[in-house]
This record gives C-alpha cells, structure tokens and sequence, in this order.
C-alpha cells in the first residue's frame, strides 16, 4: 500500500469537497484517521489504514476505496454515473480466500442493491461454492466482529486465528470454537474464529 500516494488523493479530494483533513474524518467516524495517515507518511511506514477507515473517509470525500487506494475506477461516481464496491480477495478451492487485503483492492464491481460505506466484495474462482457460482462475487459487509451464535448456519466470510481468511459455513464447535463447512473437501473442526461477516447476496462479476 503507497500511503504517499493515498495521502496526495485524499489531500486532492478534500479540496473537491471543501473539507479540512480534521472535519472530514469527524465526518467518517474516525477523528485522527487522516492525521494518523500524514504521520504514518512522514514516517515512511507502509501500513496506516485499514478497510473500514478507508470505506468511511472513501465515502465522506464523495470517491470510491479503488479510487483512494490504486487510483483505479472513477474518481467520483456519482459525476460519472457509476458506483462500484471493492473486491478484496478471490476465493479458490475449498472456500479459502486468496491475495484478501493484500493492500489494495483487486479490482471494484457495480454495486448491488442493499449496500452501506462497509460493503465489499470476494470474487468466487471455480466452483469452490458450486458450479452455479462461478465467477460470481460475495457480497458482504466490511466490519470484522467475533462470530456470534446467529451466525450458525450461514455462509461466511470470516478469519482465523492464523490469520487465514475463508468463506464458509459456520457450525457450532467446541466450547467457543466454530466448525467451517464447504461445498468440497472436508471441514475444518473446531478453530478459532477472530471475526465473520455473513454474507448478504451474490452478484454476477
């Protein structure tokens, strides 16, 4: 991820849209988001934003995560009559998901019907959630909380403790473990899961 880079795009839409650094990341929900980023620059550090601060301040300075991270896409949306949402990963066989937040989205597609500023997508490789779904995408909201029981028996995007990221079923495991599932191969018992995310729809790429 080039913060320089994502600073001198954020720096160019605050002007756009008539805003301080200050004020647009009060408007986000993230006070220091932006004085955070200029620090991280300064000091020549590689990472200082994560998803969720990017898909807020993306939507405060009226532009797309794509937009701020590669410079890909439009630079607003709204002008150019387009929205789209970031892919984050591809997931392949088994349902484990590849290059997920390797930095910079992948790619954006158009978005779909019932989205919010969090929501993202994971592109489907192959037939690792059926056949029918095949370069299709899954379309989830970016908020990385700890699974809770109303989870159980959905379709997940999710992390492990070892930072491996899936999507996958959900079954109850052990004590506070849970039990992953997928169309092929077998599951994986009883790991920890650090957060997971339902997924809400699936969308033609």
């Amino acid at each position: 991820m080039d913060l320089r880079k994502i600073m001198a795009r954020i720096e160019r839409r605050l002007k756009v849209v008539k805003l301080s650094a200050s004020a647009a990341s009060k408007l986000a929900g993230k006070p220091d988001a932006i004085r955070n980023l200029k620090r991280a620059v300064k000091d020549g550090m590689r990472q200082g934003l994560n998803a969720t601060t990017l898909a807020a301040l993306a939507k405060v300075l009226h532009t797309t995560v794509a937009w701020l991270t590669e410079g890909t896409g439009p630079e607003d949306p709204s002008a150019a009559g387009e929205q789209t949402i970031p892919i984050w990963g591809r997931a392949g066989a088994g349902g484990k998901i590849y290059n997920f937040h390797d930095g910079v989205a992948i790619g954006t597609i158009a978005v779909p019907e019932g989205v919010n500023e969090h929501t993202a997508a994971v592109e489907i490789l192959g037939d690792s959630l059926g056949p029918l779904f095949e370069d299709w995408c899954a379309i989830y909201d970016e908020i990385r909380e700890p699974p809770t029981m109303d989870l159980v028996g959905k379709i997940c995007v999710l992390e492990d403790a070892d930072g491996q990221a899936f999507i996958k079923r959900l079954k109850k495991g052990r004590g506070k473990r849970f039990t992953l599932e997928s169309n092929y191969g077998a599951p994986i018992y009883d790991i920890e899961v650090k957060w997971a995310a339902p997924v809400k729809s699936m969308v033609p790429k």
